[in-house]
């Protein structure tokens, strides 16, 4: 009898604080989708009847003659509730480690996922810099051409340039060669038509 007792409060001690979790993994799980939600749920649901057929043991045994002529069937209901309750345990325990490996399934495919989309992102990355760089090069040879053909083009302007300089320095001088000349056949010229005259 005394041991039904105190089996009945452990009973209903463990379905308190059974409930007590559940609550706050409801509060917790409000937003979660899927099966989880259903397996807290009817894990919630089973532990609330079990705690109130406990409430009922205790109720139905108000005196002491009572008590002692229904220990054996009491001990009987408690060793039942007992196996209800580790039942509904096991039963969300299996319903948690299903959802957890689909969780964990999912997890990896979503990584596996990432893990291909960056490797594309990756080889993407990579020919684009290969491209850029083979452009880059390009524009580098390209502008290498042009400078080497530009300081050509100068050097050419520079050697006509000073070619022409040269012919004009030249012209420059026979023309002032031929002032010089002309100058003097004019002095000439003048000594001869005083002479003459």
């Amino acid at each position: 009898m005394t041991q039904n007792k105190v089996d009945r409060q452990r009973l209903r001690e463990c379905a308190s604080r059974i409930q007590e979790n559940l609550e706050a993994a409801q509060r917790c799980m409000s937003s979660h989708t899927g099966p989880l939600p259903k397996a807290l749920n009817a894990f919630t649901t089973s532990v609330q009847e079990i705690g109130r057929d406990a409430d009922a043991l205790v109720a139905a045994c108000k005196g002491p003659i009572q008590r002692y002529l229904l220990a054996r069937d009491h001990k009987s209901k408690i060793s039942e509730l007992l196996a209800r309750l580790i039942q509904a345990d096991r039963d969300f325990c299996r319903s948690l480690a299903l959802d957890t490996n689909l969780r964990v399934h999912e997890s990896r495919s979503l990584e596996l996922d990432t893990n291909h989309r960056v490797n594309d992102l990756q080889s993407t990355t990579s020919a684009h810099l290969s491209s850029v760089q083979d452009e880059l090069r390009a524009v580098k040879a390209t502008i290498a051409v042009f400078v080497a053909d530009t300081d050509h083009r100068v050097k050419d302007i520079h050697l006509v340039t000073s070619t022409h300089h040269d012919i004009v320095r030249a012209e420059l001088h026979a023309l002032k060669a031929g002032v010089a000349h002309l100058s003097q056949v004019s002095h000439f010229i003048g000594l001869f038509a005083v002479a003459r005259s």
